[in-house]
């Protein structure tokens, strides 16, 4: 349930942010250069009613994040990004899960 709030609220900050000029491309490279140069892989992922989806990325071993949101025609556009991202089981002090 809290995914699902932290994404609904990457969603709307988007949405709110339009007109900021947001970095944005094709999904398939968007992806390719945050598993190339970050080492991040697919950790959620959020469908909504436009269609779009939302995903957020995350690597271990760099300890960075990223929040993406795509279009139906492709169109993938960064939300957010960030460093010294945690688990919510590491955070629990269950750093097994």
């Amino acid at each position: 349930m809290k995914l699902r709030v932290i994404l609904s609220a990457a969603l709307a900050i988007s949405a709110n942010s339009a007109a900021a000029q947001p970095n944005c491309g094709d999904r398939a490279r968007v992806i390719d250069h945050l598993q190339q140069r970050f080492g991040e892989t697919q950790v959620a992922v959020q469908w909504h009613d436009d269609l779009s989806v939302v995903e957020v990325f995350q690597s271990a071993q760099t300890q960075t994040w990223t929040i993406l949101r795509t279009q139906p025609n492709g169109l993938t556009c960064l939300i957010a990004s960030g460093l010294e991202a945690e688990s919510i089981a590491t955070l629990m002090g269950n750093p097994s899960t």
